[in-house]
Parts: C-alpha cells; structure tokens; sequence
C-alpha cells in the first residue's frame, strides 16, 4: 500500500471518527479505565464470587470509580482547551504504560509508600529496574491510546454545551454510584487494595499525599532536650550503624540459614538478635524509625523529631554519614559523604573503585584517628542487597552461589538462580562487616558497631518481589531483618556486656537503636530510655 492510500484512508477515518469534545472525553474516560486496569479487573475476579447479583453490581461499583475520575477530570479540560486534554491524555497513557510495567513484573502497590520509593530512589537503582521490555509496555500500552489520542478529530462548541456535559456526564455516574450503596462496606474493606491498582489515580493521588507527607516532615525538628555525658576512659568511643538495605533474616546463617552467609561476622564474635521486624517494608519510612527516639511506632517524618545524628552533632559528637543509598532524613553532621566521594580516599591502585558498599570503608580509620572528638559516631547506608538486580550488588570474586539471575525481570530466573544472586549480597555485606571490625580492631578506640537492616524483601514468595508493601499486607520476608552487634576487646573492658545473651533477648526492634547507641556513647538523660538500651539488655 502506497502512503498516499494509507493517507487517505486516515483521513477518511478522522471524517467518521465523532468529533464533539464530550463525546471525546466520555469515550477516553470509559476506555482508559478499561485498557490500563488489568490489574485491578484480575483482582476483583479473585475476590468476588462471580456471577453472583452481589459480584455483579461490586465489580460495576469498583469500575466506576475510574470512570467517574477519569470523567471529572477530562470534561473539565475539555472545558478549557481540546488541545489541553490531549496533551493530558497522551502524558497518562505514557505514565500508565510504565506503572502497568512494574505492577506484571513485580506486584507492586502504587500507595504512598510506593510512590515515596519511586521519588527516592536514585539513578543507579532506577537504572537496575530498567529493562527492554519497558519498550514493549511503552509501544503498545501507551502507543496505541496516544496515537489514536492524536489522530482523533475534535471540533470547537459552545461553552454551554461543554459545561452542561460537564455537569451531567460525571453525575450520572455519581448517580449510579448511589443506587450501588449497598456493595459499599465491601469496597471500603478492600479500599487500599483497589485504590492502589486504579490507573492513574494511584499514583497520581498518592504521589501528591507523599509530597504533602515529606513537605512536612522537611520543618525544622524542635530539639531533643539534651544529654548528660559520662566520663570516659583513656580512649575515644566509636561507635558505627550500619545500616542494611533489604536484608532478610532467613538469609542469615547466624539465624539459621543453612548456607554460611555470614562467616566472616562469626569469625570476628559478632552477635545476632533473633526475631526482629521492621517498622516498615520501604526504606523511608524504616529509616525514620531507625533514627527516631519514638521507639517502634513508625512515626510519620514529621513526628519523628530530631534524628540521632542531628542530635549527636547537636550534643558535640563527631559525626559521619557515609551514603551508597538514598532516602535520608534532613540531617545536620560534621560530614555527609556519598559514594562516589570515596574516590579521594583512593589515590593510587589497588584500591577498590568506589561502586560496592566496602568502598565506604576508604579512609574511614584516617577520619577517625584525625578527629578531636572523643566521641565520634559514622553512619553506614549501606546498598546493601537492593534489588532487582542482585548481581550487580557484590564484586565479581564474591560469586561463590552459582549459577545466578543476572536478569531485572526476576520472574523470568530460575527460583535458585534468584536466590544465589542474592545470598551473594547477603555474604558480602557479611565481609562488608567483618572489614569494618577489622579497621576498628586496629584503631587505639573502644568501638562497637550495630548492623540491621531497614527492611525484607521478597524473592516470588506468594508471586511477589521486591519490597514496599503496605505493612499490614506485608510478608515476613519483607518484615524480618537481621540485627547484629559487635565489640572490640577494648569496648568490652570499658562497658562489659554478656553477648551470649543475644540469642535469647525478645521483642527487639528497629526503635532500640536510637537509645542503645547513645548508651554506647556513654550518654544519658535527654531521650534516653534504658529499657531500650541493648547495653542494658545485655548485662
């Protein structure tokens, strides 16, 4: 067929298409809940017993709920400019295609857990979940729609009648809406699960309350009241938190995995609690409980009050925060180093290029031996085991789990394949570890460090990946971290503590770690609570 007839025939297309602006809006509305909502269509068919009356008029309530906000919207645009709302619904499709992308690879929630993860995450881990098939979603899902979007004739009517359709269009199905009120209660005991499935409200709505949500929590923290120091020994305390990125506790060999994840820590007496869980499946908001004196109650960034290190600074600490990854609270510290600052510790070969998480090692002793503090305290945000892409999360010399997935689109690996890849990051956090003992082991210091993780993850249990699942669906694997502790010799003669005694404490969890790092630093008073204090647990 030549191009003049494909020109043609378009043209002759675009005369039959109707080209009244409701008629436009209506049809976009209908039609876009359709085609992007797979998921929430396939989540109805496994709740409701169809084709029962009940079924019936539920699935019809739900699937208004799209088309109403769809409607809403576009005829308001429509309104305004024809050119405006083609615009806006060439820019969803293209957003739907990408979310419809990461909900089928993997059963993701688009809630405003989710979308804090999406708007936290940096370039090198949205670069790891990017894959070919992107494309394809991009082609067809957000192709077709937009192109038929741009192709469609609209023709210029009077303010009236668009208003008037305005008005009606959206309240008949506010209308029907109403007559469904009984298939209500159901639609309210399942709302976070549709909510998060409808395209694009999902992350449209909840990308706004994460936004609001952060705004917040970006004011100024009233100030912590402040601490009492106890006197020292002879040497400087150092202490260092590291903290883990998607750590599972079934993946830790010191808490009974069968494979020897964590023989490096073993070797140098380290110790893990047992039974511990995250306050939060997504980095976050585990975070801001890890950096909270709240304790375990996942408080909201703007309720967290001041963070641990912004009040050690405060209290005349020295404090480091060492960064492989993102989602930090506004923090105050003498220095802030990312990765890729590690370079300059780092003149000369052989030196470890600063991508894995042991470059955050560089260096480290020299900051500490050249401070004047006596008390010094270094966060460690480690990358961790991140994924999708596992595989890129250790040096190649740690492959010892073999064969592994080198794939983002994890559904398509082997299930052991998976989980070598990742029990490979588990074991060089491990020697991550074990490394960070042995520089402080050198250093004329009593120093301890604390690791956890700030969450799970799920490697296709249950047909779900990843992370970020509202915590009250959220599975054991992306609740259960590993929590370990180490001493120096030189620590343990200043603050004696009864390590064997680890294996056996209970009810410990990501709120102890404010409290027992200030214990570790011989502060007291202010916020500290010695019920929460590892140190006390200990003895």
């Amino acid at each position: 067929m030549s191009i003049p007839d494909v020109s043609a025939r378009l043209s002759r297309l675009r005369k039959a298409l109707p080209s009244h602006p409701a008629v436009f809006a209506i049809g976009a509305a209908i039609v876009s809940a359709l085609w992007f909502n797979g998921a929430l269509w396939r989540y109805l068919a496994s709740q409701l017993d169809l084709p029962s009356p009940f079924a019936l008029a539920s699935g019809l309530a739900v699937a208004l709920i799209p088309i109403t906000l769809n409607l809403m919207l576009f005829m308001a645009l429509a309104v305004f400019s024809n050119r405006l709302l083609k615009t806006l619904l060439i820019a969803l499709s293209l957003g739907n295609a990408v979310a419809l992308y990461f909900i089928d690879q993997y059963e993701v929630f688009l809630d405003r857990t989710m979308m804090g993860n999406v708007l936290n995450t940096d370039t090198a881990e949205a670069g790891a979940l990017l894959h070919p098939q992107l494309l394809l979603y991009l082609c067809f899902w957000a192709g077709i729609p937009a192109w038929l979007v741009w192709i469609w004739p609209l023709r210029r009517v009077r303010l009236r009648e668009r208003v008037l359709a305005l008005v009606l269009a959206p309240g008949l199905c506010l209308g029907t809406l109403y007559a469904l009120s009984f298939t209500w209660l159901w639609i309210t005991e399942h709302d976070s699960r549709l909510g998060a499935r409808i395209l694009p409200w999902s992350y449209v709505i909840n990308t706004v309350r994460f936004v609001q949500t952060e705004k917040r929590g970006q004011q100024q923290f009233d100030p912590l009241p402040d601490a009492t120091p106890a006197t020292l020994g002879e040497r400087k305390r150092v202490v260092v938190l590291v903290i883990g990125e998607s750590a599972r506790a079934d993946r830790q060999s010191m808490l009974g995995y069968t494979r020897d994840t964590n023989a490096q820590t073993r070797a140098v007496n380290a110790v893990a609690i047992p039974g511990v869980q995250a306050c939060s499946s997504y980095t976050l908001a585990a975070l801001t409980c890890i950096l909270s004196h709240k304790g375990d109650t996942t408080p909201d960034r703007a309720q967290m009050g001041e963070p641990l290190p912004s009040y050690l600074y405060r209290q005349g600490i020295d404090v480091i925060w060492r960064s492989a990854n993102s989602g930090e609270p506004p923090l105050k510290v003498r220095l802030y180093e990312r990765l890729g600052d590690m370079a300059a510790y780092c003149p000369e070969a052989p030196c470890e290029a600063p991508r894995w998480d042991g470059s955050l090692l560089h260096g480290l002793s020299g900051l500490i031996a050249q401070s004047p503090h006596r008390r010094i305290f270094i966060v460690l945000h480690l990358s961790g085991s991140h994924g999708p892409a596992y595989h890129t999360k250790y040096p190649p010399d740690f492959e010892r789990f073999k064969p592994t997935c080198k794939t983002v689109i994890l559904k398509d690996c082997e299930a052991q394949s998976l989980a070598n890849a990742y029990d490979n990051s588990i074991a060089y956090t491990d020697h991550v570890l074990a490394s960070l003992s042995n520089i402080l082991g050198k250093l004329d210091a009593a120093s301890a460090w604390l690791y956890l993780s700030d969450h799970g993850e799920s490697l296709g249990e249950g047909g779900l990946y990843l992370h970020g699942m509202p915590r009250t669906l959220s599975p054991r694997e992306q609740l259960d971290i590993p929590f370990s502790l180490w001493f120096s010799s030189a620590f343990a003669q200043e603050v004696p503590v009864d390590t064997g005694k680890a294996a056996a404490l209970r009810g410990v969890g990501q709120g102890h770690v404010f409290h027992t790092v200030m214990g570790m630093l011989a502060l007291s008073g202010g916020p500290y609570r010695p019920e929460l204090d590892l140190l006390k647990l200990l003895k």
